[in-house]
């Protein structure tokens, strides 16, 4: 299977920082082999594990940027929490997720500007 975003920036920034995979593992608290997977995308790769990393390599805030866009174009699906929502955000979201796999690439196009205009 061929390295993923995610993957190749984990890979990268671990060499660039002179850690092994054995010692990566260990700072995490998780077998090597655990780590060649993730980077391989053999595994799913979770946001905790990210938060983990980045705080294990003491990654500079561009690094950290890096690392949060490389896992979020890996994942290939994600969970929104609608607990707390109100009705109209959780119809959104569940309309969004009906209809995701249908929208032109014009509509997907605006709604990133959307999300992105919410900063």
């Amino acid at each position: 299977m061929m390295n993923t975003p995610y993957g190749k920036e984990i890979r990268k920034l671990r060499i660039d920082k002179g850690l092994t995979l054995k010692a990566l593992a260990d700072q995490l608290g998780v077998a090597s082999s655990y780590v060649s997977a993730i980077e391989k995308g053999r595994k799913k790769l979770t946001n905790p594990f990210v938060e983990n990393v980045v705080k294990a390599m003491c990654l500079s805030t561009d690094e950290e940027k890096l690392i949060w866009d490389a896992a979020f174009q890996s994942q290939s699906e994600f969970t929104i929490d609608v607990s707390n929502s109100n009705e109209q955000a959780r119809s959104a979201v569940a309309m969004l997720a009906r209809n995701f796999g249908s929208l032109p690439a014009e509509k997907l196009d605006q709604i990133r500007k959307l999300a992105a205009d919410v900063d």
